[in-house]
């Protein structure tokens, strides 16, 4: 089984564990903000990741981490609340990795995820920081200029 068929036959259980993951974790912001909202950021970010897998390119996935870093600043959310809500999709991920993947392709399987959500972690956290020292975010990411091309994963 592949990581992109796993997260198309996990979709919805993945969107579910990961909604439990923030609402155990009582992360403030996202406890006032409304469970269909939480639901929606997380399908988006999984569409986005699903689609990174299936084009090899991650251009789309960082730009959304760009805007929802900016997004969360801008509106009072705490960059440890923003991370730890990934964190809860990326460990319902991990578990499916574990019990549907073969042993063998473990390795690789959860490199290709870890390299994926860690260019959106980074890159959210980075645009994060760049508005919190009151900067008008430009169109760059700070250290990231290969970002601004496309990224092929069969290279990573």
């Amino acid at each position: 089984m592949t990581l992109l068929r796993l997260l198309r036959e996990n979709y919805y259980d993945l969107i579910e564990e990961a909604d439990d993951y923030m609402h155990r974790a009582h992360l403030r912001n996202y406890s006032k903000s409304p469970e269909k909202k939480n639901s929606l950021r997380i399908k988006v970010f999984l569409d986005l990741l699903t689609g990174c897998i299936k084009t090899k390119n991650m251009v789309s996935l960082v730009q959304y981490a760009e805007r929802t870093a900016v997004e969360c600043f801008e509106t009072g959310f705490d960059l440890c609340e923003v991370q730890r809500a990934l964190n809860g999709l990326e460990k319902a991920i991990w578990k499916k990795i574990v019990n549907c993947i073969p042993t063998e392709e473990h390795a690789a399987t959860l490199g290709l995820l870890r390299t994926i959500l860690g260019v959106a972690k980074d890159t959210l956290a980075f645009r994060y920081i760049y508005c919190t020292r009151q900067q008008a975010p430009d169109k760059t990411i700070l250290s990231f200029p290969f970002l601004q091309n496309n990224i092929n994963l069969q290279t990573i």
